[in-house]
């Protein structure tokens, strides 16, 4: 049966590769909708045209009112759900290197494209893995079901708002993640920091104008925006000379009228997840403001919170220290945090961080101490999300299968493995992340050049094939 499978993936594997380009060259990020496109005209635009794909190859489909989109194999008791999405996270074009975000290419095996690997193409591998049990006559006695979502990047309102009207299925995996299964996911906070503040005062002082940086809370930024007055050129450019040799990102000052100057910092983007892999441009320019030799005194409202901010969310700091929250668990490792996002507008500052969190971590030793750590300078909190850590045990036969099925098409050991990310699943009953690449692979998430390897979406295929096949059977 596998031999079947894996040939039949490779007979349709430029169609594949199409049918996951054709969904890239769609710009899927979320905007402000409409009653009939709640996540904008573009995210409603990629479901219609997966649906459209899906039923032209036979399948069974359903528009949940463009939340999400379902795709059946059949229409017999359903027993397994797949979780995939088709929103992706926004892309810089200036930041690319080897094509623009949303114009797919194929370089050295590889596709790349905003959503190539999250998660446009695993969704396709799991729709040719359905394709192939369908065309090759394999029959089943459980119905499998593809659920397409339109918000997991922004919070995920579109799958609560499916299981407002579906049932959990008894089993569920989200190809969303790595191989081999990822059963444990850790809990997962993310928090807004806010500070009233007047507009500085023309005194002639150095202070803040402006501050900007990131648009997702989810997203380390790559770059940064700072606008200071009445600061000296020479200065900043010697502040940035050494920004630039401490945190290895680039610092460029302009002098943009006779007593502002702007300052952008470009760093590495990356998922808040894995913060290790990027360079934060937003911690980088807390560092610059945060230098005596620009003269900038916390006296001044914006400054103080900066500066506040610089204390805690130190430059590669990702575990915590400053703040004292910093914690690890054997199985599913460090507490991560990082600061995401940054916003001065009108009277107030804005500040999100987000923060992966294990089972050790507690309201009492990781919510509280930050907050207060940052009350004293007179912010205000607003909690955007706090969930618990998501397990679903490893001897269950359910995971077991999902492993017995990695170790037979890969043939490599199957094992289970926690992370830091959130994936769909993570508030599913009996849900786990299955797939799409192996741990260790690097595929630019979330950052600039995701790429996946099409050898590696068509052996999840081929594994999520046999998975549908043992569960549903």
């Amino acid at each position: 049966m596998k031999e079947k499978i894996l040939s039949y993936l490779q007979e349709h594997k430029e169609q594949m590769i199409q049918d996951i380009c054709d969904l890239i060259k769609i710009p899927s990020q979320k905007q402000p909708g409409t009653p009939d496109m709640p996540f904008g005209k573009e995210n409603a635009r990629v479901l219609d045209l997966a649906l459209q794909k899906a039923k032209s190859y036979g399948f069974l489909t359903t528009n949940y009112d463009h939340y999400v989109g379902a795709i059946d194999l059949g229409n017999a008791e359903k027993k397994l759900d797949i979780l995939a999405h088709l929103d992706v996270v926004p892309a810089e074009h200036k930041d690319w290197t080897v094509t623009k975000p949303f114009e797919p290419r194929i370089v050295h095996g590889c596709i790349y494209g905003r959503g190539s690997a999250d998660d446009k193409g695993p969704a396709v591998a799991a729709l040719y893995a359905m394709r192939a049990i369908k065309e090759l006559g394999i029959a089943l006695s459980y119905n499998v079901r593809l659920i397409l979502g339109c918000d997991e990047e922004c919070g995920s309102s579109d799958i609560a708002y499916y299981y407002q009207k579906e049932p959990f299925a008894p089993m569920t995996f989200s190809p969303d993640a790595c191989f081999p299964v990822v059963n444990c996911e850790k809990g997962h906070w993310v928090e807004q920091l806010k500070i009233k503040q007047e507009k500085p005062k023309k005194d002639g002082l150095p202070c803040v104008l402006d501050a900007q940086a990131g648009s997702k809370f989810n997203v380390i930024p790559a770059t940064a925006t700072l606008v200071l007055q009445n600061v000296s050129q020479d200065g900043c450019l010697r502040v940035a000379k050494m920004i630039e040799e401490k945190t290895n990102v680039k610092v460029l000052v302009e002098k943009t009228n006779d007593n502002h100057m702007t300052i952008q910092f470009q760093g590495v983007s990356g998922h808040a997840a894995s913060p290790q892999s990027a360079n934060n441009a937003l911690t980088a320019m807390l560092l610059f403001v945060a230098q005596n030799e620009l003269g900038l005194s916390d006296q001044d409202a914006y400054t103080k919170g900066l500066l506040a901010l610089a204390k805690g969310f130190v430059h590669q700091d990702f575990a915590g220290q400053a703040l004292g929250i910093a914690k690890e668990s054997v199985q599913e490792g460090p507490l991560t945090i990082c600061l995401t996002m940054l916003s001065l507008s009108g009277e107030e500052m804005t500040a999100t961080f987000d923060c992966r969190m294990p089972k050790n971590a507690t309201k009492e030793n990781t919510v509280e101490v930050v907050r207060a750590f940052f009350e004293p300078y007179g912010f205000r909190h607003e909690t955007v999300c706090l969930s618990e850590t998501h397990y679903v045990p490893e001897d269950t036969e359910f995971v077991q299968t999902l492993l017995s099925c990695y170790e037979m098409v890969s043939g490599k050991k199957g094992f289970c493995i926690a992370m830091g990310g959130g994936t769909y699943v993570h508030q599913v009953p009996n849900g786990v992340a299955f797939g799409c690449v192996e741990d260790e692979e690097e595929t630019n998430l979330h950052g600039n050049d995701e790429h996946i390897a099409i050898d590696d979406l068509l052996m999840a295929s081929a594994i999520f094939a046999c998975a549908i096949i043992q569960l549903c059977r």
